[in-house]
């Protein structure tokens, strides 16, 4: 998230692969998934739902809320999913 303001949700599994590949898969998405939900939580990331490639849609509902705390494609395989997701950092204040 530190090199641009909006990634995909499974852009930060993905940098974890070569950086980590002797983890297992649902370790770096339970990792990942457990830093973005607690950012969306502290109101540092908003969530959106996207269409592929572009871009924002509208707000991720609650539904889709609960549906990335359990399923695995959101965060891993863009073309596994019905629900394509975007983390956009929260604005800063002025």
């Amino acid at each position: 998230m530190t090199s641009e303001d909006d990634q995909w949700l499974w852009e930060p599994v993905w940098t974890l692969n070569p950086e980590h590949p002797e983890a297992a898969e649902a370790e770096k998405v339970a990792l990942v998934r457990q830093v973005v939900l607690g950012l969306a939580e502290q109101n540092r990331v908003t969530l959106w739902r996207g269409q592929w490639p572009d871009g924002i849609v509208e707000p991720l509902s609650d539904e889709g809320r609960e549906r990335i705390a359990t399923e695995v494609p959101p965060w891993t395989i863009p073309e596994c999913t019905e629900q394509p997701v975007i983390i956009q950092i929260a604005s800063k204040p002025t």
